[in-house]
């Protein structure tokens, strides 16, 4: 599973629950055992239902770039 699936799928969860707004996902990865060629494993280990003062820098940060960060 890729990051963006991840992020879509507790995304959908969230807001099926009425949760909507910024939500913060701390993860931690590590390599698959079982494959090592294939994407890294995640493990969530906090969620912020809030704009961390990272989030806003990353979106301030990507308005000063004019769009060019992602």
């Amino acid at each position: 599973m890729n990051l963006k699936t991840l992020c879509a799928s507790v995304g959908n969860v969230m807001y099926e629950k009425g949760i909507i707004g910024h939500i913060t996902i701390d993860l931690v990865s590590f390599p698959n055992p079982t494959d090592p060629k294939a994407h890294p494993l995640f493990w969530a280990v906090d969620i912020n239902q809030e704009l961390t003062d990272n989030a806003a820098i990353t979106c301030f940060f990507e308005i000063l770039m004019e769009g060019s960060l992602s």
